[in-house]
């Protein structure tokens, strides 16, 4: 009964979810704003009402089935569907929903990371101008250049400019303005998060004071693995994992959570069997357990309690507390109900990729382990552990990544062990002597040139494992043949007795197979939210056309992720921001990123050029033509001429500044129209801009808060097929 409560309960979550992802298309529209709110009222009222009617005792003379339990499964279906509905509405309410101006006053919640002159940190507002909730989830902030240091605890008065984000943690992102109003610091309050502030200082002012300036090898997963601080970690280290297939190691989650647990827990219980100790009443394994349980909570403390940190540490305190409650209960019984305990703190953690990996992954190692007898030991359970992963995983890291990783298998096989049951641990005893002052300090030292000399091995190894390459890349691979590549992974994992368990292969191989089908001649695409670049992808080229205004991580952040989606590695030597400050003077800024295709899903950005359009003539590669042209006030505009046609990008400035534009601007005779106008800035556009230059459909690059204005004055314009986007 346990195990189909908790069904029931994720039944009703679920049948939520799925009914707002119907109803809005979309899943970020889904969860951006509170609309159908009568109908899931509605819903949810008719479970409850049922449920009644299944538990009135002349209900139950009616039907042949036991109806007290069948009603209390729909009415946990219920409490699901109402749980998750308001868990929606608490978020929608405090979403950012488009981009604005303000004066807020805050808490900094967390610990900030520092990324060169920037700080990032998270913001809880506690008071506003009525148009954001109080107590709201939290905004991600970006403070370039503080004037003091951002520490935790700290209350503020910021200038903020505030937009959407599509982050179920955070309500929105927002910038610190500058020269608008001073930010006031009204005061500090101590949170365990200064403590965490204060380790991470002394961690590093020992790493200095003892090896020099060079912080080595070993200090940036250190603080990873302790703290979860990741700013000292470069692209560089994010490339290594990324093509080991290891990142999984430096974000504290489920494996570290449990590698604690075990540690923990062998240590202490063996401790009391060798010190024959033992608390009257409870036996040496449930001390163990309790004692592994609050360590696994301290330890995810101490990183910061992450999304991720706290679903490990519910899904452990689960399985311990039903393993003891009822020693009977079966693992994979464990395993829904762990699920259940993790939606029941935070239901919108199943729309997180991290969720389902980590249950899948659960899901498969019980799958691979069970009724199965390894006749060389746990050296051959393990090796069969890693590939069952390898195998199972591959369709889920092809939909969320867009890439798997052959030598995976190979790099943990050897990484996880070395990294659970060595890095970790000292690491952790390091932080303990770094606490203990100069008592220690020699040896710390010792501790350090150990844990320096581990991971001089660990990276010599991933080095190595990284110069194999053997990727493959998925660009934007069918649901379908994700779910049917899920479903056969599974069949592949069962026990070699199940009948036609090679089947499984089958359901692998369209989503191998499946590539997407390249044009002969150019695309054009925009990337981005509400601050966009224009993408041209040619047969072997990309070309990025990017505003002036645009921030060089945001550049950075939007083409990483088109390199994704589409399938391509990022081989680049040099960040791409590097390329576009070199042509920040211009009004865009063009690069041009060279494309290797190495063979089957082998596709890789291998060099990045800039190319100063604004003072060229023309400018052509392939089929795509670039022209410039200078408006009033001096402002560069671009026509691209392609296989998609004919496309302008446009700053249209003010009322007169557009007429200038009129006047000097010819449409091409061979074109005779224009298919896509590309609109930079915020300025309202005049009908007989619109009606001059005739595009048959509007891009805004950035978001437009003149745009329904706008849509009142199509009317007087000729063009009739406009599109808004």
């Amino acid at each position: 009964m346990l195990v189909k409560s908790a069904i029931a309960f994720n039944t009703g979550l679920l049948v939520f979810l799925c009914t707002k992802a119907l109803y809005f298309s979309s899943w970020t529209e889904a969860f951006a704003r509170v609309e159908g709110g009568l109908a899931t009222l509605v819903l949810f009222v008719s479970i409850l009402v049922f449920s009644l009617l299944l538990y009135s005792r002349g209900c139950r003379r009616t039907l042949f089935l036991r109806g007290t339990k069948l009603s209390i499964l729909f009415l946990l279906c219920g409490v699901g569907f109402g749980w998750a509905g308001l868990a929606e509405k608490n978020r929608s309410s405090s979403v950012v929903l488009k981009q604005t101006n303000v004066v807020w006053v805050g808490v900094v919640e967390g610990m900030p990371l520092e990324f060169d002159d920037v700080v990032v940190f998270s913001f809880r507002v506690l008071a506003d101008d009525s148009r954001f909730s109080v107590g709201a989830r939290a905004l991600k902030v970006r403070w370039g250049a503080p004037p003091v240091a951002v520490l935790p605890g700290q209350k503020w008065v910021l200038p903020l400019h505030v937009v959407p984000n599509r982050s179920i943690e955070h309500s929105g992102a927002g910038f610190v303005r500058s020269g608008v109003l001073d930010p006031v610091l009204v005061s500090q309050d101590w949170s365990y998060h200064s403590f965490r502030m204060e380790l991470r200082e002394r961690i590093l002012q020992s790493v200095g004071g003892n090896l020099g300036k060079d912080q080595g090898r070993a200090v940036p997963v250190l603080l990873a693995l302790v703290l979860g601080d990741r700013s000292l970690l470069t692209d560089k280290h994010w490339q290594l994992f990324s093509d080991t297939g290891t990142s999984h190691l430096i974000a504290i989650s489920g494996l570290h959570i449990g590698l604690i647990f075990g540690l923990v827990y062998f240590a202490v219980l063996y401790g009391l069997i060798f010190c024959q100790l033992q608390i009257p009443t409870v036996q040496n394994q449930v001390t163990a357990s309790i004692c592994a349980v609050l360590v696994a909570w301290l330890y995810g403390a101490l990183a910061g309690y992450s999304i991720p940190t706290q679903r490990a540490c519910v899904m452990v305190s689960a399985v311990v507390l039903l393993r003891y409650m009822y020693p009977t209960t079966k693992k994979w019984a464990a395993l829904f109900i762990s699920a259940t305990f993790v939606l029941l703190f935070e239901p919108f953690a199943i729309l997180r990729a991290s969720f389902w990996l980590s249950f899948f992954a659960v899901i498969l190692i019980l799958l691979v382990l069970d009724g199965r007898v390894f006749p060389f030991g746990k050296l051959l359970s393990w090796g069969r552990v890693q590939a069952g992963l390898f195998i199972g995983l591959l369709p889920l890291s092809a939909h969320y990544f867009g890439k798997v990783v052959l030598i995976g298998v190979l790099a943990n096989v050897v990484a996880i062990p070395l990294v659970g049951w060595v890095v970790v641990p000292l690491s952790l005893l390091y932080s303990l002597l770094v606490l203990c002052g100069e008592l220690t300090g020699g040896v710390t030292l010792l501790l350090y040139a150990a844990l320096e000399g581990v991971m001089y091995v660990f990276f010599a190894l991933l080095t190595e494992l990284q110069s194999w390459g053997g990727a493959l890349f998925f660009a934007s691979p069918s649901i379908k043949y994700t779910f049917a590549a899920l479903v056969g992974a599974v069949i592949l994992c069962l026990p070699s007795a199940f009948p036609g368990r090679w089947l499984g292969v089958l359901l692998i191989l369209p989503l191998l197979l499946d590539e997407p089908h390249k044009s002969e001649s150019s695309t054009i695409d925009i990337v981005g939210l509400d601050q966009r670049i224009v993408i041209v992808e040619l047969e072997s080229d990309l070309l990025l056309i990017v505003p002036a205004d645009r921030s060089s991580g945001r550049v950075n952040y939007l083409v990483r992720q088109y390199f994704r989606d589409q399938g391509i590695s990022n081989r680049l030597k040099e960040p791409i921001f590097g390329v576009y400050r070199q042509w920040i003077s211009d009004d865009y800024a063009v690069m041009r990123v060279k494309i290797r295709n190495n063979g089957w899903r082998r596709r890789e950005a291998v060099s990045i050029e800039g190319i100063a359009a604004c003072s060229m003539l023309e400018y052509s590669i392939e089929d795509v033509v670039i022209s410039p042209g200078t408006q009033a006030g001096g402002r560069c505009y671009l026509t691209l001429r392609g296989g998609w046609g004919r496309a302008l990008l446009l700053a249209p400035g003010d009322i007169d500044e557009q007429l200038a534009f009129i006047a000097s601007y010819e449409v091409l005779p061979e074109i005779g129209y224009l298919d896509t106008l590309f609109i930079e800035g915020r300025q309202r556009l005049s009908g007989a801009l619109l009606n001059h230059v005739s595009p048959h459909s509007i891009e805004f690059l950035i978001e437009n808060n003149g745009s329904e204005s706008l849509l009142h004055s199509l009317e007087s314009v000729k063009v009739r097929n406009i599109v808004l986007n």
